[in-house]
């Protein structure tokens, strides 16, 4: 990602920034500050795995 306009309850969050130390694995990111995410799971099957 490169850039993004995002706001929460219309205030501005401010500007991308570093995350510090990089995640070098799986689909994981940490903010340098406290923040607030929502975070939807989904899991789809079709085979019964009993």
């Amino acid at each position: 990602m490169a850039s993004a306009v995002v706001s929460w309850h219309g205030a501005d969050t401010g500007a991308l920034a570093p995350i510090r130390p990089a995640v070098t694995f799986g689909f994981s990111s940490v903010p340098p500050r406290p923040s607030v995410a929502r975070v939807r799971t989904t899991i789809v099957g079709g085979t019964d795995a009993r």
